[in-house]
């Protein structure tokens, strides 16, 4: 059974299911060269089935579009800027104030649910329906999935334990008018026990934190985290964190949910009462005020989710969860047993997630069991072989002087010694990793032995802002000689954080927070990627070391690169002297 999963809002995707195995995924983004591309991901289409060897629709079963409600209108960077200036422009009106005051009103949510009407929601799915059919999908093989069953069904489905009850949650800015829920996933059936409305998003208020910040929402959270730890105060005292604790409570009818306190509006419209609170507040205390509410909040929902059900093994979704320190803090919990992030899970695997659902539910409509596997590495991107390579480099117009490439029969021993030696370089080999973390097949490397190597990185090719970590990679057999783990869980996706072993933090160093030690790591395994993890094991045998810093293959603000077309442009652009492009060594 082939299965297509469409996410056609904010950093739109499409991922190819095949008896319940992903054979290909892609974001857009990669293929338009816009950061976090929205619409409808025609290109994104086109590349996943060829990647997964179907020619036509005709060897295709369904295609489940992630979202039942329109998309919101993010097609670029711009239009998600312009749409939170128009929100806040609007939250500070008289007229936002009087929208805010009438939000719980009765009358007033009657209103805005009948605005949401069945015919309303249909008539927004046509639309959709329309635009993929101009891509070639028929529009009789098209069916819409709820945005949080996806986020629940890529994190179930994702684990694949089927014989154990599992606590499964969502929690993200918004989707379907809701933004978190509570399922638990058993015998392969996901059954939601608990929802809460976006009217109380925790994730949006986080998003106008980082826009008030000057930040873009949607793509620059990350940085906020990255700033929480530079605030020197005690953070229980920390006047922005306080004021946060405030806006929310928790139900009295369903200890597994939360509601704004009486006179709070809606999370739309605190645009008011954040400017109050924000107002004077230094920018580390801002981060970290916001930062440790996320932490809180997350860590009390989860202790109560486990109290009420009883279930201490948790599958998470929704991008709140890339949110790698909350993420530490909830594995840290007694309660915890284990704890499995979908990798990557943002809006952009809403895509794995439908066509998951898609499939699971066939299987038990069959009174089949469902087979999905356990997620496994996600290297589902395109791969370009040596002789496509070579062709590309024979024809480059390189505009840097003295460019020149070889090819080495043994390129991860090679690249191995320029990292012992000091040199930075850029990896493009094997197929490209899907969604937000670069996992070494489109990945810039270096030693993180040597803290200069940040700032070379930062100013010749990354331009990123100063105060952003970067990120290890490690032979996973090596990992807790590098990292404090509370529980046994693999890490293979940059989506946790761990506190360091303080004797092993100046080998590197390079690759960890600066300021509080911790790091997010990505444990390599050979079975995940044998190419890589074979450089790590060289690289060790020559340094010791059995880390190295590990960051995205991209100039600022731009994609992971995709074609070697996009690798030769950031190496001819930026100051990488060293691209291991497949088999190749490419120097200037």
């Amino acid at each position: 059974m082939n299965v297509i999963g469409i996410h056609d809002g904010h950093n739109a995707s499409v991922a190819a299911i095949q008896n319940g195995r992903v054979i290909a995924a892609c974001q857009e983004e990669r293929l338009s060269r816009v950061k976090n591309q929205g619409g409808t991901p025609v290109k994104a289409l086109e590349d996943t089935l060829r990647i997964g060897g179907i020619n036509s629709f005709d060897q295709v079963d369904k295609v489940v579009v992630a979202g039942k409600i329109s998309q919101p209108p993010y097609i670029t960077r711009a239009d998600v800027l312009q749409d939170y200036a128009n929100m806040r422009r609007f939250g500070k009106s008289w007229l936002g104030g009087l929208r805010s005051i009438s939000a719980d009103n009765k009358l007033f949510r009657n209103v805005r649910m009948l605005s949401q009407s069945k015919r309303q929601i249909n008539q927004a799915q046509s639309l959709r329906s329309a635009s993929l059919a101009k891509a070639g999908v028929p529009l009789e093989k098209i069916t819409f999935v709820d945005h949080h069953t996806a986020h629940a069904s890529s994190a179930y489905y994702g684990l694949a334990d089927y014989d154990n009850q599992i606590l499964v949650l969502t929690n993200d800015g918004a989707g379907d008018g809701i933004c978190a829920t509570v399922s638990v996933g058993h015998r392969g059936r996901l059954q939601r026990i608990s929802s809460i409305t976006e009217d109380n998003s925790l994730a949006t208020i986080y998003a106008m934190v980082t826009y008030m910040m000057g930040m873009t929402p949607l793509e620059h959270e990350y940085k906020i985290m990255g700033l929480a730890p530079y605030y020197k105060g005690n953070v229980d005292s920390n006047p922005v964190y306080q004021g946060l604790l405030e806006v929310f409570e928790w139900h009295s009818d369903d200890p597994m949910q939360w509601c704004r306190r009486t006179g709070i509006p809606r999370v739309g419209y605190l645009w008011k009462y954040l400017d109050e609170l924000l107002t004077i507040e230094r920018f580390d205390t801002i981060a970290a005020g916001v930062q440790a509410f996320v932490e809180h909040f997350l860590v009390e929902w989860v202790k109560r989710c486990i109290r009420e059900t009883g279930l201490s093994r948790l599958a998470v979704s929704g991008g709140t969860f890339m949110n790698v320190k909350a993420n530490q803090a909830i594995l840290s919990l007694p309660e915890v047993d284990e704890l499995f992030v979908f990798p990557s899970c943002g809006d952009e695997t809403n895509s794995v997630g439908a066509a998951y659902w898609y499939y699971a539910n066939q299987k038990l409509s069959a009174n089949e069991r469902v087979d999905i596997d356990s997620v496994g590495s996600i290297y589902w991107g395109g791969e370009f072989h040596d002789d496509d390579i070579e062709s590309i480099l024979d024809t480059y117009s390189f505009t840097a002087k003295d460019v020149r490439w070889e090819k080495h029969d043994d390129v991860e021993g090679k690249v191995a010694e320029l990292l012992a030696d000091g040199q930075v370089v850029a990896r493009f080999k094997g197929r490209m990793e899907f969604g937000a973390r670069a996992l070494g097949n489109r990945s810039i490397l270096a030693n993180a032995s040597q803290p200069n190597v940040v700032r070379y990185i930062n100013d010749i090719i990354k331009s990123r802002d100063f105060w952003m970590p970067f990120a290890p990679s490690v032979l996973a057999e090596y990992s807790t000689d590098y990292f404090h783990k509370p529980k046994s869980t693999k890490a293979c996706y940059m989506v946790m954080s761990f506190d360091t072993i303080i004797h092993k933090r100046n080998s590197i160093f390079a690759a960890l927070h600066p300021q509080d030690g911790t790091a997010r790591p990505q444990e390599v395994y050979p079975d995940d990627n044998p190419e890589y993890e074979s450089l790590l094991r060289k690289y060790q045998s020559i340094s010791g070391d059995g880390a190295i810093l590990n960051t995205s293959f991209n100039l600022h603000g731009y994609p992971l690169v995709y074609s070697p077309n996009d690798a030769l442009k950031v190496f001819d652009e930026s100051g990488l002297e060293y691209l291991a492009i497949g088999n190749f060594i490419v120097a200037k």
